[in-house]
């Protein structure tokens, strides 16, 4: 079976952007503490608009999120770290993330891809729609954990 050009246009742009999101994750960048609240209510304010218009159905599938939204957690847990920070000479704190973080981005990337095409194909038994709701429950968990792990790490080291 040939791939056709339609098949591999999703994966296009992501595949160009990663060489560039591998290099700035590897940058030290400035953490702006004050702001790290910002994206998670985005993510949690997305999320919840989601659900509001698609509701999952069935009680297997709410299950399901409550699962995803837990691993989700677990690895932003892990992810928020492993992010290696420093307190710079003039106050301001530094982040990197470890190559350990940016497998895990790649690992993501590959595995959402799969499972939409897996799922456009008909080849999985769950709803591409679900699929879709439980990636968004593991982004959700990841990204709030994340970030909320960075905040308490980041106090730490400035009262340190």
């Amino acid at each position: 079976m040939a791939i056709q050009t339609a098949q591999l246009a999703p994966l296009i742009a992501p595949l160009l952007a990663l060489p560039f999101i591998i290099l700035r994750h590897r940058r030290q960048r400035e953490v702006h503490v004050a702001w790290l609240w910002f994206v998670p209510a985005l993510v949690v304010f997305g999320a919840v608009m989601t659900l509001i218009f698609q509701t999952p159905v069935g009680w297997a599938l709410w299950l399901g999120c409550i699962a995803a939204l837990i691993v989700g957690a677990g690895v932003g847990f892990w992810r928020g770290g492993q992010r290696e920070l420093e307190l710079s000479p003039e106050g301001r704190i530094l982040s990197r993330s470890s190559p350990e973080a940016l497998v895990l981005i790649i690992v993501i990337f590959v595995l959402r891809y799969a499972a939409r095409t897996a799922g456009d194909a008909h080849l999985l038994p769950i709803d591409p729609r679900a699929l879709s709701d439980l990636f968004l429950a593991f982004a959700l968990g990841l990204v709030v954990v994340e970030r909320a792990v960075l905040a308490r790490r980041c106090l730490a080291l400035r009262r340190a």
